[in-house]
């Protein structure tokens, strides 16, 4: 059962009607699905088939990050009076936030069996191969959820492979700059993602990288960046997360700086606060930002990577934890004042880990 709390979406909405009827809404969905896939999901041995583990708690917070993401550009739409939420498009883009949130870090086997599960508990019917679903359907049944994105302008489920631009080569370009466009890469651009072992509060735990996936990149980030949250992709080697990242990234409008930050077994928790205060400038007493009117993109790469010391902690992460968790962090000389840091949104990547990682 999912408890509403003012959630990121509704602050400054709660007297809207449109805010009232998603959140109607989005209680009615919710009981019918999150305790059955909860118990379907973590008291069988159906789907354990898992990249990173996880805990109920944490796919529950995934699900409402997800829904504050999706819907928030909806209630702030610049046509968002001509947008009509009905029932049976809240329910499709809860549908999506379900499949992501739970669903994300299976293995491709155990989505096709999360996926049948969802599409029995829906009640929904499914149309033919050649037609286009729209809410109130289901895309037919030779194809995942996963394969799809709704889109609420347009009232329809779309296939991730539609939305895949055409490849233009650039000869100026060096061999490591180059990316091709694929599904993973387009559903990473809409999200930020995941939580490692210090089960960062506010991330977001997503493992979009399998074998034959590469879309979901752009969705992914996207979506996140929208409300602020940090994330980490999961991965294999080779799997393009790094590159992907990089790419987005570097893309971004003059109103964003990046620190890239690559992490191996010697990183330091002292390495990633000095690399880190170096982007940073006083705001006011106690406050540090990046220059003002910008805001810091901070990419971890291989974040899983520092070695573990004698009480069982990864320093550098656990600084990680302490700036996500309580946004700032001591001063590690003289007086060792507290410092806020403000203004700055957080991308990781790592390889599949073992579960000593965890």
């Amino acid at each position: 059962m999912i408890i509403i709390h003012q959630p990121v979406l509704f602050v400054g909405h709660t007297g809207s009607s449109k805010t009232a009827t998603i959140l109607s809404y989005i209680r009615n969905f919710d009981s019918q699905y999150t305790n059955l896939i909860l118990n379907f999901s973590f008291r069988t041995k159906s789907m354990d088939n898992v990249i990173v583990l996880r805990s109920q708690v944490n796919i529950i917070v995934q699900l409402t990050k997800l829904l504050d993401s999706l819907f928030l550009p909806l209630i702030n739409h610049e046509k968002k009076d001509q947008l009509e939420l009905n029932s049976d498009k809240i329910h499709a883009i809860f549908l999506q936030a379900f499949m992501w949130s739970f669903g994300a870090c299976l293995k491709q086997e155990d989505r096709i069996i999360l996926d049948t599960f969802i599409k029995y508990l829906s009640g929904l019917s499914t149309v033919s191969i050649d037609s286009k679903a729209k809410s109130g359907q289901l895309p037919n049944e030779k194809f995942l959820l996963f394969d799809y994105i709704f889109q609420p302008e347009l009232d329809q489920w779309i296939k991730w492979n539609d939305l895949i631009p055409k490849y233009e080569h650039d000869r100026s370009k060096r061999f490591t700059e180059l990316l091709v466009p694929t599904i993973d890469t387009i559903r990473l651009g809409m999200i930020k993602t995941k939580n490692i072992s210090v089960h960062l509060k506010y991330t977001i735990s997503i493992s979009p990288l399998l074998e034959n996936d590469n879309i979901d990149l752009e969705w992914l980030i996207k979506s996140m960046i929208t409300i602020h949250q940090p994330v980490l992709f999961v991965g294999d080697t080779g799997s393009s997360k790094t590159a992907t990242i990089l790419s987005y990234i570097r893309n971004f409008d003059s109103q964003y700086t990046n620190l890239i930050l690559n992490f191996s077994s010697r990183t330091k928790s002292i390495d990633v606060q000095r690399s880190i205060e170096s982007q940073l400038e006083k705001r006011s007493k106690d406050t540090y930002g990046p220059t003002a009117g910008t805001k810091l993109i901070i990419f971890l790469d291989d974040i899983s990577m520092p070695k573990i010391d004698q009480y069982g902690t990864q320093q550098s992460i656990a600084l990680l934890k302490l700036l996500i968790e309580k946004h700032g962090m001591y001063e590690r000389t003289g007086e060792l004042n507290w410092k806020f840091i403000t203004d700055i949104d957080w991308i990781a990547a790592m390889s599949t880990p073992g579960n000593e990682l965890l």
